[in-house]
């Protein structure tokens, strides 16, 4: 059991630095138009405050979270709902 909450924590810190990276990288889009035109110190506001508005409106949030690209499971087995997994058997 503890194994598995080992395992979900590190799930949930994967997702979680995947989720920065998305974010990081739609704030670069978003910004890039402004680069050139703006100070630096403008242009980090302007990051920092779109990041922050991502990860602080919860609709803005799920948004990102649906964006960022899943982990696919390549191991070729099926998973059915009645099928035990081999640490339940």
């Amino acid at each position: 059991m503890a194994a598995r909450a080992e395992k979900s924590g590190a799930e949930a810190s994967s997702i979680a630095e995947q989720l920065d990276a998305f974010i990081d990288a739609q704030v670069q889009v978003a910004v890039k138009p402004y680069l050139g035109k703006l100070s630096e110190r403008d242009l980090a506001w302007m990051r920092e405050r779109l990041a922050a508005s991502i990860r602080e409106n919860p609709a803005m949030l799920a948004l990102a979270r649906a964006g960022v690209p899943l982990d696919v499971d390549e191991s070729a087995e099926i998973a059915r709902p009645s099928a035990k997994r081999d640490d339940e058997r």
